[in-house]
């Protein structure tokens, strides 16, 4: 004999129609660190799909320049060698110096690419206005070439 139906069941359908737009992000997998640990893959955290990755150039100089910076605070003397104090702050100011100039060149980078886009969309306009001209006198010159 057969068992009682629940008075209530769930059944899954399946549509004709696919929507392209539901695939969802990449599954990342736990992990686990060790302690005392400090892998470097922690560090890029911040990265996901879509934001950063896949990598790109920027996120390539981005990822160049973090090793950089771990690179310089490893090898930079402790607060508690007095003796290395001066070469300490000397250090400091070089890396100062080399961030700001990073930070300029980036600045410029982004004004000459607003250039760029700034001098494009002058010349469209100019465009579009010269076409706009030349139909006024098109028309102008072919109401008086009428009125003749």
């Amino acid at each position: 004999e057969r068992p009682p139906t629940p008075p209530t069941r769930t059944v899954g359908t399946q549509s004709d129609y696919r929507e392209s737009e539901t695939q969802t992000d990449p599954w990342t997998p736990e992990s686990f660190v060790r302690p005392g640990s400090a892998p470097e893959l922690l560090t890029l955290a911040t990265l996901s799909y879509g934001h950063g990755l896949p990598a790109g150039l920027a996120e390539v100089e981005m990822i160049e320049r973090a090793r950089a910076k771990r690179k310089f605070e490893r090898e930079m003397p402790h607060l508690t060698d007095a003796s290395r104090l001066d070469e300490r702050v000397r250090m400091m100011e070089e890396e100062e110096m080399r961030e700001w100039k990073f930070r300029e060149d980036e600045i410029k980078k982004l004004q000459a690419k607003r250039f760029e886009l700034m001098k494009e969309a002058l010349d469209v306009q100019q465009a579009q206005q010269k076409l706009q001209s030349e139909d006024k006198l098109d028309r102008l010159w072919q109401r008086k070439y009428e009125e003749l």
